[in-house]
This record gives structure tokens, C-alpha cells and sequence, in this order.
């Protein structure tokens, strides 16, 4: 404006570019499930508790990723991000970028992470406090909280029965020896497991070597006294003297001196007569028996 005129003229223009938000997807992986979220559609993630889970972005360049809002990956070309440390409820984002470093971005939507029920499991035995004779046969039954588990038994580190929803098994006698231990695993329809394991204790019991095994006396003689030698236990010792004819047959001896170590026989015989001693081992309220090699007197 120059003495009252007005002049105008126009500049050479600013050209300002709009670009569009990338698009963000944001997916979930775990072995047993997964989801997927967009920038407008959310989703939930149901997993096991402490299960590894691997969340994907795509749509753009680089990408960060948040839990609850707060980041837990920072920016970066890796569009993967993988933790076992997700809660009930909590919420994984991702911010897609259209670019390396600066750029556009645009946030996904929340996958929400559900916890699964992780089943209660329970192991027992048909061995009282889980004591048991040599070469018993034994069987074993799992317990779950949660319909439809299937269970799997282990003896060790081997896979002896399942996974299946039979809840038992029976061991094979002799499959089952002091200290072994016995697990069962229980998984969910879900995917969840867990375990209970036993640890198996065996009463032993040998009956042990008669000290003398052949002697011979006189018809209607009194044998001298029996020992036994080698003999051994797990728990507490008693014993139980037996008498036969042909060493097929036992039966019982009756009396005090009948429940010891050492037997001496009271009563005269008259014919080849075989003894032996029951050794009987009692742990944990369970017992277990024994028989000595024979020990014969010839008439």
C-alpha cells in the first residue's frame, strides 16, 4: 500500500503432504490359543499361567510395544515381542510407525490376556503310606478339579500310561522299587497342566539262610535248636516258626519259643521233618514276609 494503493502479488506456495496412519494389526500367539487385534477391533488371549507368548505387529516399518500403556519394547524394526510374565487382565498395544524414525503411527487395539484355570491335581496310592512289599503290584489314581483333564503317569523320567482320560493305572509287579517315584501330569482341555508326584517306599524282607540245613537223629528224638543267618529288614522284625512233612506244607508252630530267632523244638519226632522261620518286616503299618531257606531232620 503506497499512497492509499493497494498492490498485491502471491508467493511461490508451502505444499504441506498429508499421509495416512498406518494400519496397525497386532496378533497373539500361544501354544494353546491365539488372537488377533486391529487399530478398531480388540480381542482376548486366553493362556495358561506363566505359558510363552509371542505378540506380532504388522502394517508398518518399526513398531513398539506396550503393556497397560506402559512400554515394554521400545521402537524398533522388530515387530515381534515375546514374554512368560503376562497377568489376568492385562492389555498388550502396539504402536506401528510408517517409517524407521520418525514418521506416522497409529496404536492397535488391546489384546487382553484371560487366565485359564491351571487344574488341582491330587496322586494317591492303593500302598498304605505309600509302602509296599517287594513285587506288589500297585495301583495309582490322579485327581483333577477340572472336567475333561487327561492324565498321563509317569515312573521316573519314563511314560508309563496316556495321556488319556483314564484317571488309573496299575503298575506291573516288580515295575516298582524303593524309592521310585511316581508322577502323574493333568492337562486341561485348555492346554494347562500340572503334576503330583510320589515317592515309593519298599519294606524288604529277607527270610535268610538256616544255620544248619540237613541234620539227622534218632527216632523220637528231640531236635537240637535252628538258627538263621542273613536275615534282613526294612522295618521291624517278628517272626514265625513253621514245620512240614514233605516241605510243601507248612503250618504254623504255636507258642512263645515259636516266635523267636532261634527255634528249639520241644516235642520228639518221629519222622524226616523240615522247619523254617518266617521272617516278618511291619514300616509304616505294612508288613511284609519272608520264608527261610528249610532246615531238615532226618529220623
Amino acid at each position: 500500500t503506497l499512497n492509499g494503493v493497494a498492490c498485491e502479488a502471491a508467493s511461490t506456495p508451502a505444499v504441506v503432504n498429508v499421509t495416512n496412519a498406518p494400519l496397525p494389526i497386532l496378533t497373539g500367539t500361544a501354544s494353546s490359543s491365539s488372537a488377533s487385534a486391529t487399530g478398531v477391533v480388540s480381542d482376548t488371549l486366553t493362556i495358561c499361567p506363566g505359558e510363552s507368548v509371542t505378540f506380532t505387529g504388522s502394517g508398518g516399518l518399526s513398531y513398539r510395544f506396550l503393556k497397560d500403556n506402559i512400554e515394554v519394547q521400545a521402537r524398533g524394526t522388530a515387530n515381534t515381542y515375546s514374554t512368560t510374565l503376562l497377568l489376568n487382565n492385562e492389555a498388550i498395544t502396539v504402536e506401528v510407525f510408517d517409517a524407521v524414525t520418525g514418521g506416522c503411527s497409529a496404536e492397535s487395539e488391546e489384546i487382553v490376556i484371560v487366565y485359564s484355570p491351571v487344574p488341582v491335581v491330587g496322586l494317591s496310592s492303593t500302598a498304605v503310606a505309600d509302602t509296599f512289599c517287594t513285587n506288589d503290584s500297585i495301583t495309582f489314581t490322579g485327581t483333577s478339579n477340572v472336567a475333561g483333564s487327561q492324565y498321563e503317569f509317569f515312573i521316573g523320567n519314563t511314560s508309563v500310561a496316556g495321556p488319556s482320560t483314564t484317571a488309573s493305572f496299575t503298575s506291573i509287579a516288580g515295575a516298582i522299587t524303593d524309592g521310585s517315584t511316581v508322577t502323574v501330569v493333568v492337562t486341561t482341555p485348555a492346554g494347562c497342566s500340572s503334576t503330583a508326584t510320589l515317592t515309593m517306599i519298599e519294606n524288604q524282607v529277607s527270610g535268610g539262610v538256616v544255620a544248619t540245613a540237613s541234620s539227622t537223629i534218632c527216632i523220637n528224638d528231640t531236635p537240637g535248636a535252628i538258627a538263621v543267618n542273613s536275615s534282613t529288614v526294612s522295618g521291624t522284625a517278628t517272626y514265625q516258626w513253621q514245620i512240614s512233612n514233605d516241605n510243601i506244607t507248612y503250618t504254623n508252630l504255636s507258642g512263645v519259643a515259636a516266635q523267636s530267632a532261634t527255634y528249639t523244638p520241644t516235642s520228639a519226632i518221629s519222622t524226616t521233618t523240615y522247619y523254617r522261620r518266617i521272617t516278618i518286616s511291619t514300616l509304616n503299618g505294612v508288613a511284609c514276609e519272608a520264608a527261610s531257606t528249610p532246615a531238615v531232620v532226618n529220623v
